[in-house]
């Protein structure tokens, strides 16, 4: 059913088959007038009679034309009202008048020159109405072009905006796990190596994998494995909880949603003096994917001088962009916890 209403909006907007429109508008508009041509409803007029119905056609064809092409963007367009309706007016009433009364003349081969207020009145407001029309579908066109621009102008500048946000994350990453492997390469230089090897498979699944508009959920909870394989937790007194609840596997989310959280926890839930614990929880259900992050809030974090905090600042309008209306994210910050709580509607 979508599919079938964007192809009739394309069918209406688009200008490959403009002609058809009109052709059926003026079908539509004259189809008493047809009707009485191929005697159906009567008997069908010949010679000076059709001529006349020619002439009028011709006439209101003339006044819709130069009104859409020339009056409107003259006038309308640049918000000139008065010029327009005056104008438009002006030529409504001349096309009556010599619809009621020089067609007449000429057909009739020399009749007397005069119309009736009662036929004037009548070619006035059937001539109004075929014009009326016209400018109406026109506008609307105008208005149904105008906000499909919008529209593709929106999601150009979202598709834009996500991409440096998602961008924005990758230096801070790559910044907290040199800092980490740096550490690490004082205090036990085998354990940096390693992480230089678990970093560069973090990357090339960053670079690569990361690069579609979804992951898989495992791939991604892989990822968040690793990366906390290269912090230096073990060699803390800091407790580390990971748990999934729930088969991963065919669910898919967009790249870099969880990423933020646990940095933001490493940052400032380890310490290297007193007791920390980092938790994080997966639950999996059909309908909802709910992500749980919970840390100590030490006086004297490990990572409290490092600057930052790009992902959570713009994490927000990821989920804005890419769950809108499908997500809600609950932040518990108290005295000696912080806790997140994200639950992604699955439909």
């Amino acid at each position: 059913m979508m599919q079938f209403s964007n192809r009739s909006l394309e069918w209406i907007l688009g200008t490959r088959y403009r002609w058809v429109q009109h052709l059926i508008f003026w079908v539509f508009t004259y189809m008493p007038h047809i009707l009485l041509f191929l005697g159906i409803t009567g008997k069908s007029p010949r010679g000076v009679v059709m001529l006349a119905y020619i002439c009028v056609l011709a006439l209101d064809m003339g006044l819709v034309y130069f009104n859409l092409y020339f009056l409107i963007p003259r006038f309308f367009l640049r918000r000139k009202y008065w010029a327009y309706l005056i104008t438009t007016s002006g030529m409504v009433a001349f096309n009556s008048f010599f619809s009621t009364a020089i067609v007449p003349f000429f057909i009739s081969k020399g009749a007397t020159l005069t119309t009736s207020l009662q036929g004037f009145v009548e070619s006035f407001v059937i001539t109004t109405t075929i014009l009326g029309t016209a400018v109406g579908f026109n506008i609307i066109k105008r208005f149904l072009r105008a906000q499909s621009r919008l529209k593709e102008l929106e999601t150009t500048g979202l598709k834009a905006e996500l991409a440096y946000l998602k961008n924005q994350i990758n230096p801070h990453f790559l910044f907290n796990s040199l800092n980490n492997i740096y550490v690490q390469s004082r205090t036990s230089p085998t354990d940096a190596s390693e992480s230089i090897l678990q970093l560069s498979d973090l990357l090339r699944y960053q670079l690569y994998d990361c690069a579609r508009d979804r992951v898989n959920l495992d791939d991604d909870i892989e990822y968040l494995e690793n990366y906390l394989k290269i912090d230096k937790l073990r060699k803390t007194r800091a407790e580390l909880d990971f748990t999934v609840s729930g088969n991963p596997q065919g669910v898919k989310v967009a790249p870099f949603l969880f990423i933020p959280f646990v940095e933001n926890a490493l940052k400032h839930g380890i310490s290297l003096e007193n007791e920390s614990f980092i938790k994080i929880h997966f639950d999996i259900k059909p309908q909802e994917l709910v992500f749980e992050i919970a840390n100590s809030k030490p006086q004297q974090p490990m990572m409290a001088h490092l600057k930052g905090g790009i992902g959570l600042a713009n994490i927000s309008r990821r989920l804005d962009i890419l769950y809108p209306g499908k997500y809600q994210l609950d932040i518990d910050n108290q005295r000696t916890i912080y806790k997140v709580r994200l639950a992604i509607s699955q439909n």
